[in-house]
């Protein structure tokens, strides 16, 4: 057994680290969705407000970016989440964003459930305790809510 991998795409290696790192800090989209599940939020644009960067995504949503990236404002990025940092309720979540949407679906994975909402133009997932996706419905308003450092800034290509 090895405490570390690689992942490699096309012979050529893009990340090597334990599991655990490569999945809370992948190195591009590509290695984020070879090691598990994600949204991506394409964004327009990054700006610093006072210590902070936030990112657009279309024409009228922002979003807070991770602490401490510093990667180039000149080419295209994606916020990647996985789908376990995303909280869903209809109460104010209390995260650094939140977004307004609609529960699509919920369904039951045994402990865990997968909810489906449409925020704006973004289509989210997130995997809960079954026990508190047991209360949405489809067709319920809720928000949908992450802390900004547990996103992880990627190039868009």
């Amino acid at each position: 057994m090895s405490d570390r991998m690689a992942v490699m795409e096309h012979g050529k290696i893009l990340q090597i680290g334990r599991a655990d790192e490569i999945y809370r800090a992948p190195a591009s989209r590509f290695v984020a969705n070879f090691v598990g599940p994600i949204n991506e939020i394409p964004l327009t644009g990054i700006e610093t407000v006072g210590r902070r960067r936030r990112g657009r995504a279309g024409d009228a949503l922002t979003v807070w970016l991770p602490n401490g990236e510093t990667r180039s404002t000149n080419t295209p990025q994606t916020l990647v989440l996985r789908p376990e940092v995303l909280q869903v309720g209809p109460e104010d979540l209390g995260t650094d964003n939140r977004l307004p949407g609609e529960i699509q679906d919920v369904i039951y994975l045994g402990a865990n459930s997968e909810c489906r909402v449409n925020a704006g133009p973004l289509r989210l997932f997130a995997i809960l305790p079954s026990a508190a996706a047991a209360r949405l419905r489809p067709g319920e308003r809720v928000n949908v809510g992450w802390n900004a450092d547990d996103g992880v800034l990627v190039d868009a290509g």
